[in-house]
């Protein structure tokens, strides 16, 4: 469960360093 709640935790801040990317590039 715990390993389940860190993999989400990982994908959000991907997710979120991906959007700050985005907006950096504009």
């Amino acid at each position: 469960m715990q390993v389940k709640l860190q993999i989400k935790e990982i994908k959000q801040d991907l997710r979120q360093t991906n959007m700050g990317h985005i907006a950096n590039a504009f």
